[in-house]
């Protein structure tokens, strides 16, 4: 944010650096200019390609392993609740045939209702941390990369069919939410703003 007076009435406006060769209106005055032809100190050098380029380089860099992280560990946790939930079901089914195995404390129907749930939450939850790592580390969508790292975070809530598995994506999303707030990643999911500081 660069502070430069109004060449008409000298009051001291604000422009963000994207908006330097922008025409704004004082809105004490009225008056009409670009804030970089009246006050090029204000604002730091012109933006090159060069630094665009480096700048998306370092995105990339920051991005690539969070996102891969959460990827895989969308594939892999995923895949081990839907096993868990499957098996979780299936021995519910057994005991419900076979009532000597039953246990008390642990009915086959809870079993069997949990198994089913378990499964059906693990389908959303593999696909959101698949896609949101994918996002992430392709610099495509912020809302995805967010919402993936989030989900992660949450993992806890799976520890009943993850078990210490679950500790992984939580270390996963915490990365990825670290990573999305960086300034240069932050810049990367807005093209149409580093577009606009070349023109």
């Amino acid at each position: 944010m660069a502070t430069f007076p109004c060449p008409s009435c000298a009051r001291p406006l604000e422009a963000d650096d994207t908006h330097r060769d922008w025409t704004v209106r004082c809105p004490l005055c009225a008056t009409e200019f670009v804030p970089e032809l009246v006050a090029p100190a204000a604002f730091g050098p012109p933006v090159t390609e060069a630094d665009l380029a480096r700048d998306h380089d370092e995105a990339r860099q920051r991005a690539f392993g969070p996102g891969m992280c959460l990827e895989l560990s969308g594939w892999l946790f995923g895949f081990v609740a839907e096993v868990g939930a499957l098996f979780r079901t299936l021995s519910g089914l057994i005991e419900l045939d076979n009532p000597a195995m039953q246990n008390p404390a642990d009915p086959p129907e809870l079993k069997i209702a949990t198994g089913i749930l378990s499964g059906l939450v693990g389908v959303p939850y593999a696909l959101v941390l698949v896609l949101g790592g994918r996002h992430l580390r392709e610099l495509r969508s912020r809302g995805w990369a967010t919402a993936g790292a989030i989900t992660a975070v949450c993992s806890f809530v799976l520890f009943y069919v993850l078990c210490v598995c679950a500790v992984f994506p939580i270390g996963f999303g915490v990365w990825g939410l670290i990573a999305l707030n960086h300034p240069a990643v932050r810049r990367a999911f807005e093209p149409d703003t580093r577009a606009e500081l070349l023109e």
